[in-house]
C-alpha cells in the first residue's frame, strides 16, 4: 500500500490523499459444527483467505467528501 501527498511546484505538500494499488486480504480458518469437529480442528485446520479490496487506486483532494460502500452496504 502506498499513501503519498502530491507535491506543488514549490516543493511544499498539498493537503490530500493518494492511494495506489491498495489490496487487503483477511485469513481465517474454516470451522465445522460439533464437539468432534472442534477437537479435530485443534490439529488440522483449513485456512481460507477472503479478498476485501483488490488493487484500488484513488485520490482525495482537500475539501472532498467520499465514502466507500461494499456489495452489502458496509
Amino acid at each position: 500500500m502506498q499513501i503519498a501527498l502530491p507535491q506543488c511546484r514549490m516543493g511544499a505538500f498539498m493537503e490530500g490523499i493518494v492511494v495506489k494499488n491498495l489490496t487487503r486480504d483477511f485469513a481465517y480458518y474454516e470451522k465445522e459444527a460439533g464437539m468432534k469437529s472442534s477437537v479435530k480442528n485443534l490439529f488440522h485446520r483449513t485456512k481460507q483467505v477472503r479478498h476485501a479490496v483488490k488493487n484500488i487506486s484513488f485520490e482525495i483532494q482537500k475539501g472532498e467528501m467520499v465514502g466507500f460502500l461494499g456489495p452489502k452496504g458496509a
